[in-house]
């Protein structure tokens, strides 16, 4: 991840089912990776289980699509706030209540006020 982090101009990273093999996939975006990427999108990751941005990360992310990632933990995605360009996040799938609610708190403490969109908005 930190190769395909330091190419300058990526601005779309689409993570699809089979990408990574493991018991657990856990993404970490630390300051200044990613300086362009405007979409990250994660899909059939039936591994994954959090999903953090730490504060500089990813500063012209506009979408976070997710799509069944159904083990992601009730506290899986941290660090929504810091995404000062996030526009909307979009999740596709089945996610317990405690997630969607935890995801909620953490986008209305973004500056940015994204939207979330999924089923059951």
């Amino acid at each position: 991840m930190e190769v395909l982090g330091n190419l300058p101009h990526l601005a779309i990273l689409r993570l699809w089912k089979d990408t990574f093999q493991g018991e657990e996939i856990i993404f970490h975006f630390q300051q200044g990776l990613f300086p362009c990427l405007v979409v990250l999108e994660l899909s059939d990751l039936d591994d994954l289980k959090s999903l953090s941005f730490m504060k500089g990360a990813l500063p012209r992310l506009e979408l976070l699509h997710v799509e069944n990632c159904i083990h992601v933990d009730s506290n899986g995605f941290s660090g929504m706030s810091f995404l000062p360009s996030l526009k909307e996040v979009m999740l596709k799938g089945d996610y317990n209540n405690k997630f969607i609610d935890n995801l909620r708190a953490q986008l209305t403490q973004n500056q940015n006020q994204p939207i979330l969109k999924g089923p059951w908005a």
